[in-house]
């Protein structure tokens, strides 16, 4: 698979042409229904409505685009020979859409923050698909390490983050405003250990 390597350390990739065009318009066709997106309060013990995430959400419960998972498990299935990985690794997809104005301000996916939170099953990667191009703005942008990701549809960027703190907080990254069109995205978190099944 073409790739382009856009950090070593840490391992930030975006993989060409993962998906064709007629896939992306499929799923983007298929009549999915959104709600408002929400952040996880450790605080509440609860996903709540924040001013900080401003997109729109629909999770895929039933496994309807199970297809997604498999075709990026696939493609970095060989960087984890250090720990047991198969797709229930993987959490249900979410799908986002931003339209114009919409944003996601800086942060990180991960939950463990040394002395404020810890769960034994963390999220180790990421992967967003980005199903259209169609827009402006609306790039993935790494703020500390000033990269820059302009979506292309069909293509998928990978980001991983290990367990050293120095590292992963270098995966700080925001969804920047959409300003003309609407994005589209599906995003696949990675856990440590077995998240999900289906």
């Amino acid at each position: 698979m073409n790739f382009d390597t856009l950090q070593e350390q840490p391992k930030i990739l975006l993989f060409n042409d993962v998906f064709t065009h007629q896939e992306c318009d499929e799923v983007l066709h298929s009549g999915i229904e959104f709600e408002k997106s929400k952040g996880y309060s450790f605080t509440e013990g609860a996903s709540i409505l924040t001013n900080y995430r401003t997109s729109y959400s629909y999770h895929d419960i039933n496994n309807k685009f199970k297809f997604i998972t498999y075709r990026c498990f696939d493609l970095v299935k060989d960087y984890y020979w250090y720990m047991p990985f198969d797709t229930s690794n993987f959490e249900k997809i979410q799908f986002q859409r931003y339209d114009v104005g919409q944003e996601y301000l800086p942060h990180y996916d991960y939950f463990n923050h040394p002395g404020v939170t810890y769960i034994d099953n963390d999220r180790v990667a990421t992967m967003i698909t980005y199903l259209n191009d169609d827009f402006e703005g609306g790039s993935t942008y790494f703020v500390k390490l000033g990269i820059d990701v302009k979506p292309i549809k069909g293509s998928v960027l990978y980001f991983e983050y290990k367990y050293i703190n120095e590292l992963n907080s270098q995966t700080e990254h925001a969804g920047t405003p959409v300003t003309k069109g609407q994005k589209m995205i599906a995003t696949s978190w990675i856990r440590r250990l077995s998240y999900s099944r289906g």
